[in-house]
C-alpha cells in the first residue's frame, strides 16, 4: 500500500506529535510504500529525500519562509540582529492575523501547500491511506480537503494535543463554536481516530465518537537506554545529579515550584537543559544556587547522554487536563528514580504510581514541605536501579511490540 502522513516539522527537527508516530511509520516502510509531507524547519533542508525507507517531501509558504529563515540562522548563530528584527516582526504580524483571519486553526497557509504536495504525490503513485498527525491541526484540516476529493482513501487521524477545547492556546469566544465545529467534522470523516489516553475522553465525550473508531494508544517506552554514566560523574563531582530538560511554559509548565523546593536540598547538583516562553526565561535569568546548571536544551544525542550521567530524573506535568509530557517514558525506561511533579492524578501521575522507583510530588505544597520529600527520597534511591527487562514488565501496555499490531491493524487492516 502507499501511504501518506501529513505532519508537522519532522526533519531535522522532530516535534513530539511526530516523534510519538515516527516508529510506527517506520515500520509501515518495512512492507509498504511510506511518504511524508511536512513542512520546511530548516532553508538548507528543502528537497525531498529518502530518510531510511521513508521519502520525506517539504512544503512551504510565505509565512513558513519566514519562520524557517530565523530558525536556519538561530542555528547556524548568524545574523543575529536581523533575526531579532525579523522574529519580532513575524510574531507581530502572526498575532495581528491571527483576529483577521476568519480560520481559528494555526497556519492556514500551510494547508494549501499540503494539499498540492498530496496530489502531485497521487499523481505520480495512487495513495490508498492518508495520516494526519496533530498538533499542528492543518494538517487535519488538509486531509478533510483530501478527503472530500477522494473520498476511497483510507484517512486515520493521529492525535497527541486538543484543538477546540485546548487550555493553553485558547481559541477567542467567536471562533470557539467553528473551531468545534470543525473539529467535530474531522473526527465524523476520517475512517478511524487513534489518540492518546487524555485525548480518548475528549473525543467520547465531547465530541460523541463512538469507541469502536477510536484507538487509544499510551505512549510509547523508549528503547533500552544507554549505559549507566552515574558512578563515573559521582566520583567526579561528589553529589547527587539531578537532571530536567524540556520547553517551558509559563502557564502550562512552570519551572518556579521545582527550582525553589530544590534550594533547599544539599549536597546535589541540579543540571537544566532547557528553553521556554519569555516569561520563563526571565525567571531562569534570576539568581540561582552556584549548584545550579542551567543550559539551553541540546540535541537529542546529548539529551541521551545526560539522563545516563545523572541519578535522579524530574518530570514536569502539565497544568491542563488533555495534555500529558510524552518524555515521562523515556525517563522510566532508564530504571532510574524519576519524580514527577502533579497538578492533576492524569495517566503520569497513574504511570508513576506503579513505578517502584518514582515519586509523585504535589504542585499544591509549598517549596520547603516538597524539599523533605525530595531528599528523603533522593537518600533513599539515588543510587537504586530498575533493570530494562523489569521495567518491560511493569509497563507491557507501552512497549511498542504490543502496539505496533494494533496500530496497524488499524491502518492498514491486518
Amino acid at each position: 500500500m502507499h501511504i501518506v502522513a501529513l505532519t508537522g516539522h519532522y526533519y531535522p527537527f522532530m516535534k513530539p506529535p511526530e516523534r510519538c508516530i515516527s516508529p510506527f511509520l517506520e515500520n509501515l516502510s518495512e512492507d509498504h510504500t511510506v511518504e511524508i509531507v511536512c513542512p520546511v524547519y530548516d532553508r538548507r533542508y528543502q528537497d525531498p529525500f529518502v530518510k531510511g525507507k521513508i521519502k520525506l517531501n517539504f512544503v512551504d509558504s510565505s509565512a513558513n519562509k519566514v519562520k524557517s529563515f530565523i530558525q536556519t540562522n538561530r542555528e547556524l548563530e548568524r545574523h543575529k540582529f536581523l533575526n531579532g528584527v525579523l522574529y519580532w516582526f513575524y510574531r507581530a504580524s502572526r498575532y495581528i492575523y491571527s483576529w483577521v483571519k476568519k480560520e481559528a486553526y494555526e497556519d492556514t497557509s500551510l494547508v494549501k501547500s499540503l494539499l498540492i504536495c498530496a496530489e502531485k504525490i497521487n499523481v505520480e503513485n495512487k495513495i490508498d491511506i492518508i495520516i494526519s498527525v496533530s498538533l499542528p491541526f492543518y494538517s487535519h484540516v488538509a486531509a478533510l480537503y483530501y478527503k472530500r476529493c477522494h473520498p476511497e482513501v483510507r484517512w486515520i487521524t493521529f492525535t497527541t494535543d486538543p484543538f477546540a477545547y485546548n487550555e493553553v492556546n485558547t481559541i477567542v469566544a467567536y471562533k470557539k463554536r467553528e473551531a468545534i465545529a470543525l473539529e467535530q467534522k474531522i473526527y465524523d470523516t476520517c475512517d478511524y481516530c487513534i489518540t492518546t489516553e487524555e485525548l480518548f475522553s475528549n473525543l467520547k465525550d465531547d465530541y460523541n465518537i463512538n469507541i469502536s473508531k477510536i484507538l487509544r494508544l499510551p505512549y510509547l517506552l523508549t528503547n533500552k537506554p544507554a549505559d549507566d554514566k552515574t558512578n563515573e560523574k559521582n566520583e567526579k563531582d561528589g553529589c547527587v545529579n539531578v537532571l530536567y530538560a524540556g520547553y517551558l511554559y509559563n502557564k502550562i509548565r512552570n519551572p518556579k515550584l521545582m527550582m525553589e523546593s530544590f534550594k533547599y536540598i544539599p549536597n546535589i547538583k541540579f543540571n537544566l537543559y532547557v528553553a521556554g516562553d519569555r516569561y520563563c526565561r526571565k525567571y531562569l535569568k534570576g539568581q540561582f544556587p552556584n549548584n545550579y546548571n542551567i543550559n539551553g536544551l541540546v540535541p537529542r544525542n546529548k539529551f541521551l547522554e545526560q539522563l545516563a550521567a545523572n541519578d535522579i530524573l524530574i518530570n514536569l506535568s502539565n497544568t491542563i487536563l488533555l495534555q500529558a509530557p510524552s518524555k515521562l517514558l523515556e525517563l522510566i525506561s532508564t530504571g532510574k528514580p524519576v519524580v514527577n511533579f502533579f497538578h492533576h492524578k492524569d495517566s503520569g501521575y497513574s504511570i508513576i504510581e506503579k513505578y517502584p522507583l518514582g515519586i509523585n510530588i504535589s504542585c499544591s505544597k509549598r517549596p520547603r514541605e516538597i524539599a523533605k520529600e525530595l531528599e528523603l527520597f533522593i537518600d533513599q534511591n539515588a543510587k537504586n536501579r530498575l533493570s530494562y527487562t523489569s521495567v518491560c514488565e511493569l509497563f507491557e501496555d507501552h512497549l511498542f511490540e504490543n502496539q505496533v499490531p494494533l496500530f496497524r491493524k488499524v491502518v492498514i487492516g491486518k
